[in-house]
């Protein structure tokens, strides 16, 4: 029982420190990824579909880095495509935020979605068990108006997605996760 409350509460404050960290107010209002339903959600994803989101995601978030948002809907597609039919609630969230990049008129509103898909993935890892994988959680505090946003990435090396050749080390690593 000591054990299932102390787990509640460590996952309680894992969804503070993502939502805070994302300025969750906005977008609570705004396009519905922030809650209690999105880490619940991704905990059902298999591991094969985890893996090529990860794998889309990474790629996703090096388009941005390159400022390349012909690859940037490239990829998110693929993030889109390996989620199936999205009918599963634990799909819902990744799939809209992967189609708004999709469907978005230029890079800066990529990386404004780009955001809240890292949200979701956040959320979707830190949930799945993924097989000898290390992410980083990045950190730049000068993203959106110096609100601040975090990315995930494969390499302890930062390289920024919101600011890509501009402040492309801008940021910091915040947590590993294994």
């Amino acid at each position: 029982m000591m054990k299932m409350q102390l787990k509640a509460v460590a996952t309680g404050l894992a969804l503070v420190t993502v939502l805070t960290a994302c300025g969750s107010d906005k977008k609570a209002e705004g396009s519905g990824t922030a809650g209690d339903s999105t880490e619940v959600q991704q905990a059902t994803l298999a591991e094969d579909v985890v893996s090529a989101v990860v794998d889309a995601y990474l790629g996703l978030k090096d388009a941005l880095v390159a400022s390349d948002d012909a690859m940037a809907k490239e990829k998110a597609t693929a993030i889109v495509a390996s989620l199936g039919d999205g009918s599963s609630e634990d799909a819902k969230h990744l799939m809209e935020n992967a189609q708004a990049i999709v469907d978005a008129a230029d890079l800066e509103a990529q990386r404004t979605h780009f955001e809240h898909l890292s949200a979701d993935v956040y959320s979707m890892v830190k949930n799945a068990q993924m097989a000898e994988t290390t992410l980083y959680k990045q950190y730049c505090p000068m993203a959106f108006n110096n609100k601040g946003a975090f990315w995930l990435s494969s390499s302890e090396e930062v390289r920024n997605p919101y600011f890509g050749d501009a402040m492309l080390k801008c940021g910091r690593v915040e947590e590993t996760i294994n």
